[in-house]
């Protein structure tokens, strides 16, 4: 709040023994005349606890703007709901599409695309959020372009505009080493005119989502799968890509890409054709697509 004064924070204990709220008063001191007035109703004085400084490492960035964080970690209560969330996704799952079991190599690359998209799709919120406001309108410019990205895929894929899938791959990957260095270099990227910006920026974020909505719709229809366990493998990797979002708590939201790169690769790699046979899983690709 600009013109406000130091603030006074308080343990509140309304949720928990750890919950604060910060008083303060717009120009001036702390609206309080006494902290015995506070004590008198159960409320106590923790300003000094949240006066200390910031570890060296742990100083709030763009890319790590956890400001309520005293240090970069990995919440206990975050991972056991996270790990709820995960076991409970995957039994529903299991129990209403099905899935291979043994797993078989030819589904690995859906889950993988789908682990990558999630990151990639947070990534592109966050990061416009971040430069050019938290608003409805930058996310819903956001996810227009997510869906914009998706149709123009499966447009190319059905009018067989583009026939190699390497290339696809090669344009996935570029298109996310472009996105970590915008990430990380925000100013290489930066024009006077507020829609040019928003416009250049909502592309290079979503435009690893084009490439990546090409490879999955070639997978789906050169692959002999059954297309419910596909899309099974394709969930949860959409789901497990999300809870892997919360490492930027620990690393920042540049990682995402990091991760992208890794998920994007193996399901490059689980697609290839010429896999060494020690890597190969039971039902490898032939080449022409099928299982």
């Amino acid at each position: 709040m600009p013109g406000a004064g130091k603030p006074l924070a308080v343990r509140v204990l309304y949720d928990s023994n750890s919950t604060t709220a910060f008083v303060t008063r717009k120009g001036g001191g702390v609206a309080m005349p006494d902290t015995k007035s506070y004590e008198a109703i159960g409320f106590t004085n923790v300003s000094d606890h949240f006066a200390q400084p910031y570890p060296e490492a742990s100083i709030p960035t763009d890319d790590w703007p956890f400001f309520y964080m005293i240090e970069r970690t990995y919440p206990t209560s975050y991972l056991i709901a996270l790990g709820m969330v995960l076991l409970l996704s995957y039994t529903f799952v299991r129990k209403t599409i099905g899935f291979t079991d043994p797993i078989e190599r030819s589904y690995l690359p859906f889950f993988f695309l789908g682990a990558g998209f999630m990151l990639v799709e947070t990534k592109a919120i966050t990061e416009l959020g971040l430069h050019l406001g938290g608003t409805w309108f930058v996310i819903a410019a956001t996810i227009v372009m997510v869906l914009l990205m998706a149709f123009l895929a499966n447009l190319m894929v059905q009018r067989k505009l583009v026939p190699r899938l390497g290339l696809a791959y090669l344009g996935l990957f570029a298109s996310l080493l472009i996105g970590y260095v915008y990430a990380r270099n925000h100013a290489l990227f930066a024009f006077a005119s507020p829609s040019l910006n928003l416009a250049v920026s909502c592309v290079l974020l979503t435009l690893p989502l084009f490439f990546s909505g090409f490879v999955f719709s070639t997978l789906i229809g050169k692959a002999e799968v059954n297309i419910s366990t596909a899309l099974a493998y394709n969930l949860m990797g959409a789901l497990f890509g999300g809870l892997m979002e919360y490492n930027s708590m620990y690393f920042g939201f540049a990682f995402l890409y990091l991760l992208a790169i890794g998920f994007y690769f193996l399901a490059w790699a689980f697609s290839w054709q010429g896999m060494p046979a020690w890597l190969r899983w039971p039902r490898p690709l032939r080449q022409d697509g099928a299982v």
